[in-house]
């Protein structure tokens, strides 16, 4: 079900916002006693209706601006990874097996302390739009791309 609804959400996004308003609307009713006992056919006020489905589209564009701004970043990080790999090995030659740990080491523990951090973060306000989160969000996947280059960087050089 969580599948077909990332899938839905990436690449249908129509039919993921029906399902999605669906899902809100159905959760609403199930928590909201007050709102049964005033609605008890479930059939919300348009408005109201309205409401829940525009919140769902806005979810929808940050989570595909999200998702395929992280791909391009991704794509962008071992472009430069292969490229810094064949680079060094043209002008520095073949990696010594100490150059290869201390990059492979150093990308591991970028991205585990990305992670670590993230997992284990505690900001968060209820519009998580404040400049902590901001600089939260920005220095996790800032560590991401840079792990993920040098672990790149390690690739390439070993196969130049």
């Amino acid at each position: 079900m969580k599948l077909i609804d990332a899938l839905l959400l990436l690449l249908a996004p129509e039919r993921y916002v029906v399902r999605a308003t669906e899902h809100a609307i159905s959760a609403e009713f199930q928590r909201n006693r007050q709102l049964r006992e005033q609605f008890p056919n479930q059939n919300l006020p348009v408005q109201r209706r309205a409401e829940i489905e525009t919140n769902v589209r806005s979810q929808v564009t940050v989570v595909r601006t999200s998702v395929l701004s992280s791909i391009g970043i991704t794509l962008a990080a071992i472009v430069a990874g292969v490229l810094g790999g064949v680079a060094l090995g043209s002008v520095v030659g073949a990696p010594s097996r100490f150059a290869l740990y201390l990059l492979q080491g150093a990308g591991a523990a970028i991205l585990l302390g990305a992670t670590l951090s993230e997992v284990g973060r505690r900001i968060e306000t209820w519009s998580r739009e404040s400049l902590a989160e901001e600089i939260n969000a920005f220095l996790f996947r800032w560590l991401y791309v840079t792990g993920t280059f040098l672990f790149v960087v390690s690739v390439a050089w070993d196969t130049t």
